[in-house]
Parts: structure tokens; sequence; C-alpha cells
């Protein structure tokens, strides 16, 4: 499961994206700066849905072999 720092980080980064979306004006370095700091994090939030996607995975053929 995802920690709750990765998931506030990701909230953190949902809310400045918003942001920058709704005032389209912000000049394209803010994104450039911005996409520095996001970048670590989204890098970091995906490799723990890939191992808590493959742990669920193995849990799940694990019971399946017990059933069968």
């Amino acid at each position: 499961m995802a920690s709750e720092t990765i998931v506030e980080a990701v909230g953190k980064l949902i809310a400045e994206i918003t942001y920058l979306v709704q005032h389209p004006r912000i000049q394209q370095k803010t994104w450039v700066a911005n996409g520095k700091r996001w970048l670590p994090i989204l890098e970091i939030a995906q490799d723990e849905i890939v191992t808590a996607s493959a742990a669920t995975n193995t849990s799940n053929e694990a019971y399946q072999a017990l059933m069968d």
C-alpha cells in the first residue's frame, strides 16, 4: 500500500497542477521548475503502485492455489 507520505505528496501535486491549469498565463519556466519536483514523487508513487499490485497478484495466486 502506498505510504501516507506519497499519498500526501501526490495530493499536493494535484493541487499545484490544478492551479497551473486554471491560470494558463503562468510562464513555461514555472511548469519546468515544478516538473523537476514532481517527477521524483511520481516515480516513487509509480514504484509503490507496481509493488502493491505485484503483492496483490501474488496473494491472489496463492489463494487460488489453496482453493484448487
